[in-house]
């Protein structure tokens, strides 16, 4: 605040006045000229300078105080050359002019109250472009912050004028100069990040004209995943609201990241982030795909794969020994996919000599190729023709050498070991010892296919997996139906009462077969990620 030395004050009756200057006459006499160096000729300039005619005055300026009086009122009417310094009501302000520029929209300048009187006042601007807050108030002898605020939109380029007028009870009043340039239209966003996270559908922000004239503006989406609205139109003072919304569907799962393009011609292009994320399923699913003879099924693998990436980020793909280059041509397609590498144990075991040692020293080399072209530490191990042999009591394991085939195999992996056969007491007394052995040794994780067909629900085969099972079991569900065996399980249709059937399992292997892989693939995205 830069106070001015001009300041009001109120004047009293002529009568006042001149009744002063009768008494000053007699109460010098034959002083002459000599009273403080002041000639009573001059006694109404002395007052009205309030004795400080050689400098000092009111805002520190210096010379006489009275020329360029900001302003003088009283409750009775002025009389001009008479002034009433003692008891008059007084007030400075401490701008003269408020130059906004081109970019400042908020200045401010206060009114100060410099008598022994109360002061009430208005204040009001004579342009549409500027607003005042308070618009008024009353000073019993202080300073009052009066906020001068500019409003650009909509006007034409070029300079503006105008004045805040400060009008005090009684008429009397003073101006102070606001100016301001409008330049070309300029675009304003109120943030340039929406962040979704993994649950909102809808965000917004805002749009104005911080310049002059009227902006057309379209907004252009990075992605197909987004909806704006609108996504084009015209500013110049209004404030356009844009919702954002976000259609997860066609989103594969994990974190996302797009972006927003305003654009208005004569002005630089706005751009706003969006970031999103989509979760896997709960519980998370796991489709189960063999390719066993590659590339020949290769393509219509990642055209499935691709599908379920909408929903999960983890696949099992089994193949045979020698082909570990599958996985590397799978990350090349589906980079950020998570892929459980399967081995079909039947190729390198006769079916009467699971307990081969030649065998299981050949499938251990096949793990840790298979694990280092993956990356991935987790092996299913698929079992299913190697031991029906032995399930079935035609062929008979000798432990003790079963245990050190097992010890062939990497310790540092996670292996699934399927199937666990425990549907009759006779396969649960031939299968325990199996699983007892594998689990003695490797770090290993048993299938639960209790529930592979909507009318199993084999109570054995769960309470004795439960009983013998260190580790939790991994969810196992047959989809469609298979023509060589004339069996149907899980329709298509039931994938969400499947899920909702589950959701306290951590996961659940879909395994649709050969033929239903796209079929399944296609009903759990609508069903799932529509």
């Amino acid at each position: 605040m830069r106070p001015r030395s001009r300041y009001c004050r109120a004047p009293r009756p002529a009568s006042v006045l001149a009744l002063l200057l009768g008494l000053f006459s007699v109460l010098v006499g034959g002083c002459g000229t000599e009273l403080g160096g002041v000639n009573p000729l001059d006694l109404a300039t002395w007052i009205a300078g309030n004795g400080q005619a050689t400098g000092g005055g009111i805002g520190g300026s210096g010379g006489p105080a009275a020329p360029g009086l900001l302003g003088l009122w009283s409750a009775t009417p002025a009389v001009a050359g008479e002034v009433e310094v003692r008891d008059g009501v007084a007030f400075m302000l401490s701008e003269e002019a408020l130059d906004f520029g081109e970019t400042t929209a908020l200045h401010a300048f206060y009114v100060i109250n410099v008598g022994a009187e109360e002061l009430r006042y208005k204040v009001l601007s004579d342009v549409a472009w500027a607003t005042v807050s308070p618009t008024g108030g009353t000073n019993i002898g202080g300073e009052d912050r009066i906020e001068v605020r500019v409003q650009r939109a909509g006007l034409p380029k070029g300079r503006y004028a105008g004045r805040v007028r400060v009008t005090a009870e009684g008429g009397a009043s003073e101006d102070v100069a606001i100016s301001m340039t409008v330049g070309a239209g300029r675009l304003a966003v109120s943030t340039v990040t929406l962040n979704f996270g993994a649950n909102a559908q809808t965000r917004g922000f805002t749009l104005w004209n911080e310049g002059g004239g009227i902006l057309a503006y379209t907004i252009d989406a990075s992605v197909d995943w987004l909806t704006v609205t609108p996504n084009r139109g015209e500013l110049s003072a209004e404030v356009d609201q844009i919702e954002v919304t976000i259609r997860r569907g066609p989103m594969v799962t994990g974190p996302h990241q797009a972006q927003l393009t305003v654009r208005a011609s004569g002005t630089e292009p706005v751009r706003v982030d969006v970031k999103a994320e989509k979760s896997v399923t709960r519980p998370l699913i796991i489709p189960w795909m063999e390719v066993n003879y590659p590339p020949f099924l290769l393509e219509a693998t990642v055209e499935g794969l691709r599908l379920y990436r909408r929903v999960t980020d983890t696949a099992i793909v089994s193949t045979t020994p020698g082909n570990a280059s599958l996985y590397t041509e799978l990350r090349q397609e589906l980079p950020d996919m998570r892929f459980i590498p399967g081995i079909k144990t039947c190729v390198r075991l006769d079916p009467n000599a699971f307990d081969s040692l030649v065998g299981w020293n050949l499938i251990a080399k096949d793990v840790r190729e298979v694990v280092q072209t993956s990356g991935v530490r987790t092996v299913i191990l698929e079992n299913e023709d190697a031991i029906k042999s032995y399930v079935a009591g035609t062929y008979e394991i000798d432990f003790q050498r079963f245990r050190r085939c097992l010890e062939f195999l990497p310790t540092d992996v996670e292996y699934i070991w399927y199937p666990v056969n425990l549907y009759n007491e006779y396969v649960c007394g031939r299968t325990i010892p199996v699983v007892n052995a594998v689990q003695d040794v490797l770090n290993v994780r048993l299938v639960d296919h209790s529930y592979g067909h909507p009318d199993w629900h084999n109570e054995l085969h769960r309470g004795t997996l439960k009983a013998i099972a260190e580790k939790p079991p991994i969810l196992l569900m047959w989809w469609g139906c298979f023509e060589s065996v004339n069996t149907c399980y899980w329709d298509y249709g039931r994938v969400s009462e499947v899920m909702a059937l589950f959701e306290n399992r951590p996961e659940l292997v879909f395994y649709p077969g050969y033929a239903n892989w796209m079929m399944l693939a296609q009903a759990v995205v609508t069903a799932l990620s529509p």
